[in-house]
């Protein structure tokens, strides 16, 4: 029998069949809690880390179905298992398992929470495996790079030109390959709801300009110019500072990437009347595909355009959305009306009581 123990949320409509689930699963080790009501459900999801989701519901209404495409979208790690009576249910819905209420009793239920146990402990053992793995491989990358650039400053005896370019690309491959394994380790961190985030008061003027002047080798080698401009009376902001500044850099940098040389990136730090801090960012690029505009945050989505030919793996600007949600804020895009695209992302202005 495996032992990994999983988190369970359940929602169910039946008191009488929710018994009848409580009791089968109680062979296994698994922590159910229980959901009052499909508010309460979404208000979990966002606060609690959970491997199993089992919904029982005789009739998706569209509350339902909204609420699973929800969670399939921002918690594709989590095991989802919908029990219903419905007879026709289409094949976008949401869910990895979907069982016949009417086939479960006192008696089947028992090989039900077995094989439902096993598929989402599996589903959790690969996961950490693949997080375990990106973290192991990583040190030993790392060492190979090392001495990559060794040979390179010619440490070990002197090379020709033609084997020091072959290891300059080989070290700038190494550079994106260790980029990745980072994007992956923070994509799987804030998918599971595992990643610890650490919230104090920003100090958003001086985080801005740390940021600015990290990144100003990159736009001057394009003679790009920053614009930022910052009110003077800003609210209260409680939340990560290095996760808030994973996210300016993104977007400042994505900004750069797309203005021509000799552009200018504005960025804006205000109060709005929602009670919230909008970060806005500017760039004097060509501007977003229209048609595109919806998918640009989505895992491992590149913009199909020949004037945006990214060498990343889509996984930045997922990134900024987990980081923005995991904060209660938001991030989108737009095209700005004079030329080029605009980046907003929101932190709620938070009393200090709230850390």
């Amino acid at each position: 029998m495996q032992t990994t123990t999983l988190e369970v949320l359940f929602y169910t409509e039946d008191s009488d069949f929710g018994s009848l689930i409580y009791s089968a699963f109680s062979e296994w080790p698994v922590h159910i809690r229980p959901a009052e009501d499909l508010k309460h459900l979404s208000d979990v999801l966002d606060d609690d880390r959970f491997d199993l989701l089992i919904i029982q519901s005789r009739e998706l209404n569209p509350q339902i179905a909204q609420i699973l495409h929800t969670i399939e979208k921002n918690f594709p790690v989590l095991f989802i298992n919908l029990i219903t009576e419905q007879d026709k249910i289409p094949r976008s819905f949401p869910a990895h398992l979907i069982t016949r209420q009417s086939d479960l009793n006192s008696d089947s239920t028992d090989v039900f929470a077995r094989n439902v146990y096993h598929l989402a402990a599996d589903r959790k053992i690969q996961a950490d495996l693949s997080a375990m793995l990106l973290h192991d491989i990583r040190s030993p990358a790392q060492s190979i790079f090392g001495y990559m650039e060794l040979l390179e400053q010619e440490v070990f005896g002197e090379i020709n030109e033609g084997q020091r370019q072959i290891i300059l690309s080989a070290l700038t491959l190494g550079d994106s390959i260790i980029d990745l394994m980072e994007e992956l380790g923070e994509v799987y961190q804030f998918e599971k709801k595992a990643m610890d985030l650490f919230k104090v008061q920003l100090d958003l003027k001086q985080l801005l300009d740390e940021t600015l002047r990290a990144l100003w080798v990159q736009a001057d080698r394009k003679n790009i110019k920053f614009m930022p401009k910052i009110d003077s009376n800003l609210p209260k902001v409680f939340a990560d500072s290095t996760a808030i500044r994973r996210v300016l850099n993104n977007l400042i940098q994505n900004a750069i990437k797309y203005s021509p040389d000799g552009g200018t990136v504005r960025i804006s730090v205000e109060a709005t009347d929602n009670n919230t801090v909008d970060f806005n960012i500017s760039d004097s690029g060509p501007g977003l595909p229209e048609e595109q505009m919806e998918q640009i945050f989505e895992k491992y989505f590149r913009i199909s355009d020949y004037k945006h030919k990214q060498k990343g793996q889509g996984l930045g600007l997922y990134i900024c959305k987990l980081i923005a949600e995991s904060h209660g804020g938001t991030v989108s895009a737009a095209n700005h009306p004079e030329g080029g695209s605009i980046f907003t992302f929101t932190l709620p202005a938070l009393e200090e009581s709230a850390t």
